[in-house]
């Protein structure tokens, strides 16, 4: 394959010749970067506890902040790169991932039910709403929704008609 002949004739029909390097045939350059990102997205896992079950929904929240963060490797943000516009982090710096959370319920029973109800953040809404619209898992159904009025749950402001 790498002869004067064979070289000779690749030329005359113009087609290219490529040659990988033994034993390491994942010459894709984008393999780096899915390795970074399923690498950062155990980590998301791991610390914020969430199940096995939330993988895809970390591998897009991982994507999500990659794209929104500054990269050396590029000495840019990806998003301002591409698009050309200065990207507002503020969704960032309000939840993380798999956090509790109390999100605002559309119907309610009065005085009975509440206006909230529990649920973890899992992720960023691109798509649907504004631009501070979070994907949030129901505890009862485990369905996502897309809400934009969330609070944290902690100890110190509990529902206690949820809890």
């Amino acid at each position: 394959e790498i002869s004067e002949k064979v070289k000779g004739i690749l030329r005359s029909l113009f087609i290219g010749s490529w040659q990988s390097e033994p034993h390491q045939q994942q010459q894709n350059p984008a393999e780096r970067h899915y390795q970074t990102i399923k690498n950062r997205t155990n980590v998301v896992l791991d610390r914020s506890g969430a199940p096995a079950y939330m993988w895809l929904l970390a591998l897009q929240y991982v994507c999500f902040l990659l794209n929104h963060c500054y990269d050396s490797s590029i000495g840019a943000i990806p998003l301002s790169l591409h698009s050309g516009t200065t990207i507002d982090t503020s969704i960032l710096l309000r939840f993380h991932f798999y956090q509790k959370v109390y999100y605002q319920l559309e119907e309610t029973d009065f005085p009975s039910g509440s206006k909230e109800a529990l649920g973890y953040m899992a992720g960023f809404s691109e798509h649907v709403g504004h631009q501070m619209c979070y994907k949030v898992l129901t505890t009862d159904t485990f369905k996502i929704l897309h809400r934009s009025s969330l609070r944290p749950c902690t100890d110190d402001d509990a529902n206690r008609r949820v809890v």
